[in-house]
């Protein structure tokens, strides 16, 4: 006996996956963007030195506990003094490593900073494997998008040409 599914259903798994990756890869990209293209682009930036103002050792992860560790810092540029807060020292790093990478308040630390738009800089200098991580995951959802539109177009040139097509073929 074959289970006859009721109901126009037709495409709802694929457009599903399709809508449900489309919203995933935008959240990661507006979450991930920006910090990855700073990283990427710090190396050819020049550098100043930066006083801490403030730093923090932030706990995340429900079964694996990791830190990040942040800082908020003071630089001049061209004669301007500059703030950025919450900048990014180090990220996903074991908790006992994070309390040693933790900077004192009024300690130096290099910054690199864009010369186009001074307000925006980095901590992070170099490219590591927690950043290769984050673009990995940022572009899946991108992947599954890029599989599915063409089966949801093909599936909706089908439609217009009346043919019915069901998830069971």
């Amino acid at each position: 006996m074959r289970y006859e599914r009721g109901g126009d259903g037709a495409g709802c798994g694929v457009f599903g996956a399709f809508v449900l990756a489309l919203m995933l890869g935008i959240a990661l990209a507006l979450w991930w963007g920006p910090g990855l293209r700073r990283v990427a682009s710090a190396p050819g930036w020049p550098e100043t030195p930066a006083r801490v103002t403030a730093s923090a050792v932030v706990s995340h992860g429900r079964h694996i506990q990791n830190v990040d560790v942040i800082a908020d810092v003071e630089y001049e540029v061209a004669g301007t003094i500059y703030q950025a807060y919450a900048l990014e020292i180090a990220s996903w790093v074991d908790p006992s490593t994070g309390a040693g990478l933790r900077p004192r308040v009024g300690s130096a630390l290099p910054l690199r900073y864009d010369p186009a738009n001074p307000a925006r800089c980095s901590l992070v200098h170099a490219w590591s494997s927690v950043h290769t991580w984050k673009l990995s995951i940022s572009l899946a959802p991108w992947a599954v998008v890029l599989l599915t539109l063409p089966v949801l177009v093909w599936r909706f040139r089908q439609a217009t040409r009346g043919v019915l097509i069901t998830d069971d073929e």
